[in-house]
C-alpha cells in the first residue's frame, strides 16, 4: 500500500484542493450554494489557515495532493468549540485510509489548540463520511451550533475532546531530531544532502549555525518548531527544492528570493559570472544585457561587482521578473528589465558591451538525467528545448549579438555540457572568430564566449 503523508497546507496547494473539493460536489451533483463549494475562501486555504487556532492539512500519495481537512473556530459558536472543515478526497483516495489519517491529525490539533469540542456539518447522502465520522466519536445533533453559512448541509454532529487526554510525546531535542532528519532522508538523498538540508533548516528555524549547535548540544524544539521541521520533511520526501521550501538561495555571495517561476541558480552559473568578472573589471562605462535573467541572479551579481556598469535584464515571464526586481531592490543594486521573448524579438534597446544568458538547454531526451526536485518543481519554460533544435536560443541570440554588441564587446554564455563542439561550430558558421570553450570545476563544457571585432 502506498505511504499516505499528511502534512500543513502550502501556497502552491490551493488551486489543487479547491479542484477537489469542487470536483467532488460535481461528481455527487451536491447542491453549490449554501456549502463549501461556494466558500469564496476556496482558492486561498492556505492563507485562511495561518490565523490563530486553526490548520489545514492535505493528504499526499506519490507526491500528489489527493484529500483535505481542517480545524477552525465555529463561528459564533460557544466557547472552546471548532469546526472540522472541508474535509475532501478525490476519487482516487477514497477506501485507503486518507480520511481517518486526516481526522487522527485534525483532531490532535483541535486538542493542542486547547478546544473541548469539535464540530462539523456535512450532507445527508455522504453516508460513508457519516460512518467515519461515527467511528471517531461524532455523534448527531438535533440543531447547528454557530453560523458556517452552509444552509445546505443539514448534518450536525459533535465530539467531545476535554475528557480526552492526547497522548502527547515528549517534545525531542535538536539533536535528536537531527538524526531521525537525515536518516528519513537518506535513503532518497545520500547522507551527505541531507545533512546539507538539515543545517540549512537549523539555520531557518532555529536559528543555529551548525557550529551553534555543536556549542549548544542540549537545544531543544517547541512546538511550533517541531512543526515547522516536520512540514520542511514532508516537502523534502515529495521531493521539492529546500531552496522552494524557504523561498531563498544564494548565490556568488548574495541571498536571492526563488519560486516555481524561477529556476534555482547553480554552482556552474557563478562560475560564469566569475569569468565576466575578472575579464571586465578594469573597464570603465560599459553597458551589460542579460537575456533570459530568470531571479536576476546573473545581472544582479554583475552589477553589484561591476560597479562602473549599466545593467539591463531580459525575461520572457513577468512572474520572473517580479522576483528578479525584487532581488534588485533587496540587494540595493539598479537593474533595468525588460518583459520580452527574445525568440520573436527582431531588436535589443541598444549596442552593448557584454551580452550574456543561460537560456533552456536540456533537452527531452535528457529528462531521464534530470532529479525529481527539477523536473517535478522547476519551471520547465527555462529548462528545455526540444530535441531537433536544441541550440535554438543559442542562435537567435548570437544573431541579435552580431548587430546590437560593441566593438571589441563579448557574447558570454552557459552552455549543455554534451553541446560545446556544436555551439563552438554554430558560432563559428554566423561568423564569429576565436571561440573560447571552458570547462566547469567538474571538468564539463559549460560556458563559451566570443568578441566582436577581435
Amino acid at each position: 500500500m502506498d505511504s499516505i503523508l499528511i502534512r500543513p497546507i502550502q501556497p502552491e496547494d490551493n488551486p489543487k484542493i479547491a479542484a477537489i473539493i469542487r470536483g467532488v460536489f460535481d461528481e455527487l451533483d451536491a447542491p453549490k450554494t449554501g456549502t463549501a463549494y461556494a466558500d469564496p475562501i476556496l482558492d486561498r486555504l492556505s492563507t485562511v489557515y495561518e490565523r490563530e487556532k486553526s490548520v489545514y492539512y492535505v493528504a499526499v500519495i506519490k507526491g500528489e495532493v489527493v484529500a483535505g481537512a481542517g480545524i477552525a473556530r465555529l463561528e459564533n459558536g460557544p466557547v472552546g468549540v471548532c469546526e472540522l472543515q472541508k474535509m475532501y478526497a478525490s476519487s482516487s483516495a477514497r477506501g485507503r485510509g486518507v480520511g481517518a489519517k486526516l481526522i487522527e491529525a485534525c483532531v490532535k490539533a483541535a486538542i493542542g489548540f486547547g478546544y473541548s469540542q469539535c464540530y462539523l456539518e456535512t450532507l445527508p447522502y455522504m453516508d460513508a463520511a457519516q460512518k467515519l465520522y461515527k467511528k471517531y466519536g461524532f455523534n448527531y445533533l438535533d440543531a447547528p451550533l454557530g453560523d458556517t453559512g452552509h444552509s445546505s448541509c443539514p448534518v450536525w454532529m459533535l465530539k467531545e475532546l476535554a475528557h480526552q487526554t492526547p497522548n502527547v510525546e515528549p517534545l525531542p531535542e535538536v539533536k535528536q531530531y537531527k538524526k531521525y532528519f537525515i536518516e528519513t532522508l537518506t535513503p532518497i538523498y545520500g547522507a551527505d544532502e541531507a545533512e546539507s538540508f538539515f543545517n540549512i533548516a537549523l539555520e531557518e528555524i532555529q536559528g543555529l549555525s551548525r557550529v551553534g549547535l555543536i556549542m549548544n548540544p542540549g537545544a531543544g524544539l517547541s512546538s511550533m518548531q517541531k512543526e515547522k521541521w516536520d512540514n520542511v520533511l514532508a516537502q523534502l520526501l515529495e521531493h521539492k527544492p529546500i531552496q522552494y521550501i524557504f523561498g531563498k538561495t544564494h548565490f556568488y555571495g548574495f541571498e536571492f528570493t526563488v519560486n516555481a517561476n524561477t529556476l534555482i541558480p547553480r554552482p556552474e552559473t557563478e562560475e560564469l559570472v566569475e569569468w565576466i568578472i575578472n575579464e571586465n573589471k578594469n573597464k570603465e562605462d560599459i553597458t551589460i544585457l542579460d537575456i533570459g535573467t530568470g531571479s536576476g541572479c546573473i545581472a544582479i551579481s554583475l552589477a553589484h561587482n561591476l560597479k562602473q556598469a549599466a545593467v539591463s535584464a531580459l525575461d520572457v515571464s513577468a512572474e520572473a521578473l517580479a522576483v528578479a526586481k525584487h532581488n534588485a531592490a533587496a540587494n540595493n543594486v539598479t537593474v533595468n528589465f525588460i518583459q520580452d521573448d527574445i525568440l520573436t524579438a527582431n531588436s535589443l534597446p541598444r549596442q552593448y558591451d557584454i551580452i550574456v544568458s543561460n537560456p533552456p538547454y536540456v533537452r527531452n531526451l535528457e529528462k531521464h538525467e534530470i532529479k525529481p526536485n527539477v523536473l517535478d518543481f522547476e519551471p520547465h519554460l527555462a529548462l528545455f528545448v526540444e530535441d531537433n533544435d536544441p541550440l535554438i536560443f543559442y542562435r537567435k541570440i548570437a544573431r541579435l549579438a552580431k548587430q546590437y554588441l560593441k566593438k571589441g564587446g563579448t557574447l558570454y554564455f552557459e552552455i549543455n555540457q554534451y553541446l560545446g563542439t556544436e555551439t563552438v561550430h554554430m558560432l563559428e558558421t554566423q561568423g564569429f572568430k576565436k571561440v573560447i570553450l571552458r570547462k566547469d570545476l567538474y571538468g564539463n563544457d559549460r560556458m563559451v564566449s566570443v568578441s566582436i571585432g577581435q
